[in-house]
């Protein structure tokens, strides 16, 4: 492959590149493959402090960063590769990685193989990364968990040619628990990867089944990760599984991401509802995704992860993040929570929102073979605690509340104590967009100007068209104006149809005039059909 090819590969999972070898096409539609797996969740701890600490160093202090980063989780997609694994997601400061790939036909000597070498990986995981110094006083201690069982890989979204990975199924919640009741410097299987190697290993096991592994004591022979070669032609494949970030970066001939600290407001999006496991689960997980994505993007945001864990499916979303970056990027954030909000209601699932402002990390985290963009840092592990702390609502940080509170009206709630903070945390819960509940209050004052727009009006119902400009500073009252003249026009029974444009939507075709030619033509814009978003569903199943 081209160093160009191999740099676009490193972004997505080796079972995604095999896949791609097999046939090259552009994914266009929703798809689902099951796979047996073993499962391994490595989740590190040391990160947030030293992240915080250079931050106080500024540019220098973030490629610092971004060099201690890179030298452990190349280090660590070494090792899964080496024992033959595939690195699927690093999500924040941990590490998702599944074994797939063996020789044995019969499925229980199968995943016997896959346990043993994703336990063999761990091992090896703990003995070189446990302790690892990344300053004076800073060591990075990890622990691992392990499960295995069917896993189900989904192709979701589409929505402007971006298309999400979400690897679910019950090894994630296998792994997620025997995380929990793991130490820090441990293996622990769950007891469902346990039955499958019991008779070759040596483990202490909890009173809930879980292995405390020790030892392993069969002999296995090395087998790294194998590579695909991929030709040009899935190129194009390719680019729909990276984000547009990234994409804008690579065409501009950007080889390579610069390490900064940024100001961002991440979203934590929590989905408990959804099961990816149940036999129409690509429908529902399709339409989901689809709308989130949708609600996104509009606001010029990104999708940094999506994940699934005992909690269920996780996205995180993140407004601020290069090149699309805006100065009302908190604002933008609080209508993505909203308008996400709303979808779910309407859509009667579960959910639980978290959002937070601040100064993080953005840049590359992994090696040549694998690499994610990601963020790091105090504002998004506050943003997960809020989702946690988040029941059917949005729970939101003092800094997004301070940012955006000239836009929306907010609900002081009571103070949160989160894990990580020493002292509790203001918490507010956005309610809705300050501009829209004013049209409907009542104007005082501007006598000669409302006098001229009501004889504009007198002017209209007496067969007179014509054209009536606002203009004024910011802030003067045009939209309450506006709104004053509308609600005397429908006292007169005078049809009003009514357009706004929003900076937000600028790059929205015909943004203004939409509810305009929807009154007109009487379509319910609020509902779009899957047709009309192109929706098609082509499930795979592979054994």
């Amino acid at each position: 492959m081209t160093a160009h090819r191999e740099l676009l590969a490193s972004y997505v999972p080796v079972l995604i590149q095999r896949r791609l070898a097999n046939d090259p096409q552009p994914v266009n539609s929703a798809r689902l493959e099951r796979l047996p797996a073993s499962v391994l969740f490595a989740d590190l701890s040391g990160f947030t402090p030293l992240t915080e600490r250079l931050a106080q160093e500024g540019p220098a202090g973030a490629e610092e960063l971004s060099s201690v980063v890179n030298a452990y989780f190349e280090r660590m997609v070494d090792l899964i590769f080496a024992h033959g694994g595939d690195v699927i997601k690093f999500a924040g400061d941990a590490t998702l990685a599944v074994w797939t790939d063996s020789d044995e036909e019969n499925p229980d000597e199968r995943l016997k193989a896959l346990v043993l070498r994703a336990a063999c990986c761990a091992l090896e995981i703990q003995e070189k990364l446990n302790g690892y110094q990344v300053a004076n006083d800073i060591r990075l201690h990890v622990k691992v968990g392990i499960g295995a069982g069917d896993i189900v890989v989904m192709h979701l979204g589409g929505v402007r040619d971006r298309w999400e990975i979400l690897v679910a199924g019950d090894p994630l919640a296998q792994v997620g628990h025997a995380e929990k009741d793991a130490r820090s410097g441990e293996v622990v299987l769950s007891p469902q990867a346990w039955q499958y190697v019991a008779s070759c290993c040596q483990a202490c096991l909890s009173p809930a089944g879980y292995a405390h592994l020790e030892k392993i004591t069969a002999k296995l022979e090395p087998k790294p990760t194998t590579f695909p070669h991929l030709g040009s032609e899935a190129d194009d494949a390719l680019l729909g599984y990276i984000p547009g970030a990234i994409r804008s970066r690579l065409a501009a001939g950007h080889l390579r991401w610069l390490a900064e600290l940024r100001r961002v407001s991440v979203l934590f999006v929590n989905l408990p509802g959804l099961d990816q496991t149940a036999s129409d689960a690509l429908a529902a997980m399709q339409h989901c995704i689809q709308s989130l994505q949708t609600a996104i993007y509009r606001y010029e945001g990104a999708i940094n992860k999506l994940n699934v864990d005992d909690k269920g499916i996780t996205l995180v979303a993140v407004l601020g993040l290069p090149p699309l970056t805006h100065e009302d990027d908190t604002i933008r954030a609080v209508h993505v929570a909203l308008a996400i909000e709303k979808e779910l209601q309407a859509s009667h699932l579960p959910y639980a929102i978290g959002l937070a402002t601040g100064r993080v990390y953005c840049g590359e985290i992994g090696g040549q073979k694998r690499r994610e963009y990601t963020i790091m840092g105090d504002i998004v592990n506050l943003a997960a605690r809020l989702m946690q702390a988040a029941t059917n609502r949005i729970l939101c940080d003092g800094t997004t509340q301070q940012a955006a509170r000239a836009r929306f009206q907010f609900e002081r709630l009571p103070k949160l104590h989160v894990k990580g903070k020493a002292e509790a945390v203001e918490v507010f819960r956005p309610i809705e967009d300050i501009q829209s509940k004013e049209k409907h209050s009542p104007l005082v004052g501007r006598v000669v100007e409302k006098a001229q727009l009501e004889k504009a009006l007198d002017a209209l119902q007496n067969g007179q068209g014509g054209v009536v400009l606002i203009e004024g500073e910011a802030g003067m009252g045009k939209s309450r104006l506006l709104a004053d003249l509308i609600d005397k026009a429908q006292r007169r029974q005078v049809s009003c149809l009514v357009g706004v444009a929003d900076i937000t939507e600028r790059k929205r075709a015909y943004s203004a005039w939409r509810p305009i030619l929807a009154r007109v033509l009487e379509i319910d814009i609020r509902q779009e059909t899957a047709v009309q978003r192109g929706e098609r569903l082509a499930p795979v199943a592979k054994g």
